[in-house]
């Protein structure tokens, strides 16, 4: 080993002259070394090429599905959206040409009409497509060209039929309206024109027309539902024997029950039901069967009687055997109605005089009838 004492010390490198920091820690015995953040790189251990290859593949392989089903995610929608308009524009086309093509026409509820003459008027034939059918017009058509038919209802009985559903009308009330008496139905249709034996008459309604096959409407304003109304809080009060209604005056209606025997009379068509529900009760509990009054009804709930004057027929019967009441006059001045007065037949006797001479009689003379005799007085 040579001796390099007395040299030169500026060409020693400074590594063999100055330890290095990590020397300087090792050589401390007291301390123990830190922590090292890190292993150098050549304590490192090397990853085999094989390894590496296997490891990137698998990161690929793992990648890889999610790209590919989003991907065909994609066209699976695409083809349902496909297939699903092809089935739609097919069962379209089946529809308007070879499905759902009429092949029976079933009328239900008819009595009067038969079901051939319903299918005529509703204008549906066998071969028309049900989805095309307009069955509003059928059933208006109906009801338009048949007097007796209310109303009228056609559905369609997939996948080949169609129903008719019928309401037959019924006599209900009549009306009359210059020398002209009709029959209406519960609905308001003018049924036919002619006999109204057995039903209620109604006066002063104003009909627009009363052509049969029509529906009854008043030129009044207010007044077509007067009928309907007073019909049905008479059929809930138990109220019978209606004979006829006066709507002249449709803030003064009549109502005529049991042949003219009674008489109320309800005001404005206001508060129907509680005025023939009093007026009904009224009769059932306290009026006699043969007495005829006239009940005022404008205030339901302050109603009062008004005693009617006996017919003439009654009247002339009794006159030899009672003495008429006092207030006779009164009544039958209320009421309106007069009875046969009673009177006694007055007695005179038949002058008697001498027949006159062709002498013109003296201007002053006076002459008395009824004694036979004459005076030729002149007066003083």
């Amino acid at each position: 080993m040579a001796d390099n004492r007395g040299r030169n010390t500026d060409k020693v490198p400074k590594a063999m002259l100055k330890p290095t920091k990590q020397k300087l820690q090792s050589r401390r015995p007291n301390k123990p070394p830190k922590m090292q953040q890190s292993v150098p790189e050549q304590q490192q251990r090397p990853i085999n090429r094989q390894t590496q290859k296997a490891v990137a593949k698998a990161m690929r392989s793992k990648a890889a599905p999610k790209k590919k089903r989003r991907y065909r995610g994609g066209n699976y929608i695409l083809y349902y959206i496909l297939a699903g308009i092809v089935v739609t524009v097919v069962m379209i086309i089946l529809s308007n040409t070879v499905l759902f093509k009429c092949g029976e026409i079933e009328v239900v509820g008819n009595t009067r009409y038969s079901a051939q003459e319903i299918a005529a008027r509703s204008g549906l034939n066998i071969g028309d497509n049900l989805l095309h059918a307009d069955t509003k017009t059928a059933a208006e058509k109906i009801v338009n060209s048949l007097a007796y038919v209310d109303k009228a209802e056609v559905k369609k009985s997939f996948p080949t039929k169609f129903t008719v559903t019928v309401t037959e009308a019924e006599k209900w009330f009549a009306i009359t309206q210059n020398g002209i008496t009709a029959a209406i139905s519960r609905m308001g249709k003018i049924l036919e024109q002619g006999s109204t034996d057995g039903l209620t008459v109604v006066k002063g309604f104003e009909a627009e027309s009363i052509e049969t096959g029509k529906w009854l409407k008043s030129k009044t304003d207010g007044k077509d539902e007067i009928p309907q109304m007073i019909f049905e809080a008479a059929e809930k009060a138990g109220l019978k024997k209606i004979d006829e209604i006066d709507m002249t005056d449709k803030f003064e209606v009549k109502v005529s029950v049991d042949g003219g025997r009674i008489i109320l009379e309800l005001g404005p068509a206001t508060e129907i039901d509680s005025k023939l529900h009093v007026a009904a009760a009224f009769i059932k509990t306290e009026l006699g069967a043969e007495e005829s009054v006239t009940v005022l009804l404008s205030n339901p709930e302050k109603f009062a009687v008004r005693n009617k004057p006996k017919p003439p027929s009654l009247s002339s019967s009794s006159s030899s055997s009672s003495k008429p009441p006092e207030n006779s006059e009164q009544e039958t001045s209320e009421t309106g109605e007069t009875g046969e007065p009673t009177y006694e037949e007055p007695t005179y006797e038949e002058p008697t005089y001498e027949e006159p001479t062709n002498e013109d009689p003296d201007p002053t003379t006076e002459e008395t009838y009824g004694t036979g005799e004459e005076t030729n007085e002149t007066p003083q």
